[in-house]
């Protein structure tokens, strides 16, 4: 499993890190950056290499100290409009932007990103949790209510 993990906090980048390649076993590469153009950078190294994103979760702050996470989220939905959006996957019939779209987590305690994507899970959030919601498909909104 390979997983891009977007967070400019260095205590967070490690610990997440740790929990993923714990909780998802031992052929787990989880590469950390800590702005949206390194992250952008990642992902078009990837698809110039691959021809594909080659990311099985791609997990991201919403404040960056370079750019947002919705920068990130706007660049993959730009780009897949651009090239992917008519190529269909042999397992479902989604289209690559469709399962690209369902591998894009936010992981922040900005809930401005509630209104740019279906995947949010609110910040603080117990490591092993974390794990287990990433594995869950679709719509996924997890919020700390607080009173």
């Amino acid at each position: 499993m390979k997983i891009l993990h977007i967070e400019d906090d260095a205590f967070l980048q490690r610990a997440v890190k740790r929990t993923l390649e714990r909780a998802f076993g031992e052929h787990t590469v989880v590469e950390s950056v800590a702005d949206a153009p390194t992250a952008i950078r990642y992902l078009q190294a990837a698809l110039a290499t691959f021809g594909c994103f080659h990311y099985d979760h791609i997990i991201s702050d919403y404040n960056l100290t370079e750019g947002t996470g919705g920068d990130v989220l706007a660049w993959i939905k730009n780009t897949t409009d651009a090239m992917l959006n008519d190529w269909q996957t042999a397992f479902d019939g989604k289209s690559s932007r469709q399962v690209l779209l369902e591998r894009f987590t936010f992981l922040t305690a900005n809930r401005d990103a509630l209104a740019l994507h279906d995947r949010f899970i609110e910040k603080p959030i117990r490591p092993s949790t974390l794990a287990r919601l990433l594995s869950t498909k679709g719509p996924l909104r997890i919020t700390n209510e607080i009173g």
